[in-house]
């Protein structure tokens, strides 16, 4: 199981918000990732944007949940 260290370690202090931890959890669950490939994901999420420091925003997370759909 991910812990919140795991998600925090990679992702920043932002991702400890109960709304966005809650969010990449379900994400790691659903497409069976580490928190490390699921961090690979939102690093090329956010290079495909243009943008090298995207937040975790709820915004921002939506998109990422397209992205990763796309990919499937």
């Amino acid at each position: 199981m991910t812990t919140e260290t795991d998600i925090v370690g990679q992702f920043g202090p932002e991702a400890g918000t109960p709304e966005i931890l809650s969010a990449l959890q379900h994400l790691i669950k659903l497409h069976a990732l580490s928190t490390e490939d699921l961090y690979i994901k939102w690093e090329q999420f956010s290079y495909q944007k243009h943008d090298s420091n995207s937040n975790l925003s709820q915004s921002n997370l939506e998109q990422f949940k397209n992205f990763l759909q796309t990919q499937v």
